[in-house]
């Protein structure tokens, strides 16, 4: 659960809001949940004269205030705390979110007491928020009935400890942002210029490259060379005080044109993920003596224009190994390889089957790479969500993946084909090999009770699915013929045992209010 508080002056102002169509038209069957007098409760849609009823009884203890004593109601009066659910958490009914809201009402201190007096509140459900997050509103008159003024005192730990009660409660989500995972979603712009031109944004197109060529490289340089020739542009962050002898950072930017120089949006690493950050990658890495040398090649004001790129023309199959396999075949047998290795790891070992979750990501962010159309499209969400099976720890990177790098070789291996083979079938046996990969790492997250990071690796195994049936369906390692759609189909409940009720938050998804923050909803009205 997300918890965010403010405060206001304008009674009237904010049930409007609460009871209005909301900033997005997302306040949809408006009611009243829970209150401090239930003779409110189950009132759904009140008229303009309920409102102004509504705001004169929670004011009420303002006039008794101003009666017994003279003095006049604190400036800033008006409590709203907005309490919702994650996206991929079910919904709550109404009886639940009651609770809730009687919870937050006694732990805040507001109800009545043989000491205090008790505080006017009510509790709204509506519509979702953004990012399809259910919540209710609680407002209060920070004024007792007996006309004494409410002093809250930490106010926002006392909401997390009704949120952690509720969430174990009713058995909701231990959301991996609490944890400091999570990939930091598209801003309202970003997603209404996606939406309008039906193109991928910017920032999904470097979060893919990035991640691609991070798998890839073997050591610091690598990545440096490789994010280079693949048109992105790269700009070291170095440690103050020291010179240019310490990279702490990067940040990437794509140019639009050869002269776009001028024009560059520049996203730091943790703008495009968490697990894109500078120390988190170097968790992958050996140690690379040349990585500096490197950063300084690509610190130069004039360095604004990156590695040619090959896409629409230029297509070519896939060049033979010396084991007489496509390079994409290559890196199936590598992806099959890390699966068996990782039939020796505990599920209790999660930072191992996150690593096999980032580099299986970075396989299929490079295999995107080498498509082109629906295909590529579907791959990049499959990339993306398998993303999201890592547990990504403050101070805690994920360390290289089992398999001796099988997986950073499967990556480099995709991102030397230009276009897929033409009858797609070695597309089709990689994308196969990671789909598995994607199941056992789901299997492995849920038998340890990691549950998020198992949604997460179901997710990618069913996008995995919807690229399998455009490439021309699953294929195996060998020559085993094509099999129904239905298979593909067995395969996709089969990732997902572990029951979604709601998709995870998709790349598209504008940004939600921050926790701990005021955002423009709880500005409204107050």
């Amino acid at each position: 659960m997300i918890t965010v508080a403010k405060k206001g002056s304008r009674t009237r102002g904010l049930v409007e809001y609460l009871f209005g169509p909301g900033r997005h038209e997302e306040h949809t069957n408006q009611r009243i949940v829970a209150a401090w007098d239930v003779g409110w409760e189950g009132i759904t849609h009140p008229d303009e004269v309920q409102r102004a009823l509504l705001t004169a009884e929670l004011d009420r203890p303002i006039a008794t205030l101003e009666s017994l004593s003279g003095e006049r109601a604190p400036a800033q009066h008006v409590y709203h705390v907005s309490i919702s659910n994650h996206g991929e958490d079910r919904n709550l009914s109404d009886a639940e979110w009651s609770l809730v809201a009687h919870a937050v009402a006694e732990k805040l201190g507001f109800t009545e007491t043989d000491t205090r007096a008790g505080v006017r509140w009510i509790a709204v459900h509506h519509g979702a928020a953004s990012g399809d997050r259910d919540h209710i509103h609680i407002q209060a008159t920070l004024v007792r009935e007996d006309g004494r003024a409410v002093r809250l005192q930490s106010d926002r730990r006392a909401l997390r400890e009704v949120a952690t009660e509720m969430r174990e409660r009713f058995g909701l989500e231990v959301r991996t942002r609490e944890v400091g995972a999570g990939t930091p979603p598209l801003s309202r712009v970003e997603v209404q210029r996606q939406v309008q031109t039906r193109e991928e944004s910017v920032r999904e197109e470097l979060r893919r490259t990035v991640r691609a060529c991070a798998t890839a490289a073997r050591t610091e340089s690598e990545f440096v060379a490789m994010a280079t020739e693949h048109r992105v542009v790269l700009r070291p962050r170095w440690d103050t005080g020291t010179g240019r002898t310490t990279v702490v950072g990067y940040s990437a930017a794509r140019p639009t044109s050869p002269t776009s120089g001028q024009d560059l949006v520049w996203f730091g690493g943790g703008k495009l993920g968490k697990d894109l950050t500078l120390p988190a990658l170097r968790a992958g890495w050996a140690q690379d003596p040349s990585a500096v040398p490197a950063w300084r090649s690509v610190d130069d004001p004039r360095h604004t224009t990156a590695g040619p790129a090959t896409t629409g023309t230029g297509r070519r199959r896939p060049e033979l190994t010396t084991g007489g396999d496509t390079q994409e075949v290559a890196a199936a047998r590598a992806v099959h390889e890390v699966r068996e290795a990782l039939r020796a790891v505990p599920v209790g070992d999660g930072r191992a089957w996150s690593a096999a979750a980032r580099d299986g990501a970075g396989v299929l962010a490079a295999a995107a790479q080498a498509l082109e159309g629906r295909p590529a499209v579907s791959v990049s969400l499959a990339a993306h969500a398998l993303a999201e099976a890592v547990d990504k720890q403050p101070g805690r990177h994920v360390p290289p993946a089992v398999g001796e790098g099988r997986l950073g070789s499967a990556a480099r291996a995709m991102l030397t084909v230009i276009g897929a083979s033409a009858d797609g079938v070695g597309t089709a046996v990689l994308l196969t090999q990671v789909l598995r990969l994607s199941e056992s790492i789901a299997e492995a997250h849920a038998q340890a009770g990691r549950l998020a990071l198992a949604r997460a690796a179901a997710l990618s195994a069913e996008r995995n699915v919807t690229a399998l049936a455009l490439v021309g369906g699953p294929r195996e390692l060998g020559p085993v013929p094509n099999p129904a759609m239905a298979w593909a189909m067995e395969q996709a409940r089969r990732a997902a045992r572990t029951p979604i009720t709601r998709p995870l938050a998709s790349p598209n998804q504008a940004a939600p209010p921050v926790r701990g923050r005021p955002t423009r909803d709880l500005d409204r009205g107050m």
